[in-house]
């Protein structure tokens, strides 16, 4: 007789689990004529505002422009950003099947507008997702408890009935630090990945 818990509800991180970031920094990086590790710096000391909604990504593109001395206009950064995107496909399918055995939703931390952004450049499935916790809309990020108790109280389930993919380990401890369960997704061996998840349901 299996230990496992029984699973009623997947909550799917978006970035780096149903897609890739593909080459977008690189991209971006070249957009502005620097380096990716000086982009990458400026994105991380903004990153967290944008998570929780405290800054838009107007805002962003702006002090983008203002610390590297352009202006490059915020139309070309977002397309850039948005359809760089590089769809996890076999996720997808997986996502797609599991809505037809339980609850699916997803839980990102993410800017306003990206969600309905990446579902129409298809880096996020059109599947009818059960619920939809995006931190910059609830006001918390993973892995702060409060989002997990949005996330409960918006999927109706609790605990160890609902699993979490992420590609963030910090994310994971601190899903099942608040009794959830909960696997990393390494979008680098997405097959040996799904393997796992599958193995827990």
């Amino acid at each position: 007789m299996s230990n496992l818990p029984e699973i009623k509800f997947i909550f799917f991180d978006i970035n780096g689990v149903l897609c890739y970031t593909g080459d977008v920094y690189d991209a971006l990086a070249e957009e502005f004529g620097v380096s990716v590790k000086d982009l990458t710096l400026i994105y991380e000391k903004h990153a967290s505002k944008i998570d929780s909604g405290k800054m838009s990504f107007k805002e962003f593109w702006g002090a983008l422009n203002k610390s590297f001395g352009t202006e490059i206009p915020e139309v070309d950064l977002k397309e850039l950003y948005i359809h760089k995107r590089v769809p996890v496909k076999k996720v997808h399918e997986f996502a797609e099947e599991m809505s037809k055995k339980m609850g699916v939703g997803i839980l990102s931390n993410l800017g306003k507008g990206s969600f309905d952004d990446f579902t129409s450049c298809g880096a996020i499935p059109s599947v009818e997702w059960d619920a939809v916790v995006i931190s910059s809309e609830v006001g918390f990020v993973k892995p702060q408890e409060s989002i997990f108790e949005k996330a409960e109280e918006m999927c109706g389930f609790s605990g160890e009935e609902i699993l979490l993919i992420d590609d963030y380990p910090e994310n994971i401890r601190g899903a099942v630090k608040f009794g959830w369960s909960g696997t990393r997704f390494d979008p680098k061996n997405s097959r040996e990945s799904l393997a796992k998840i599958q193995s827990l349901l």
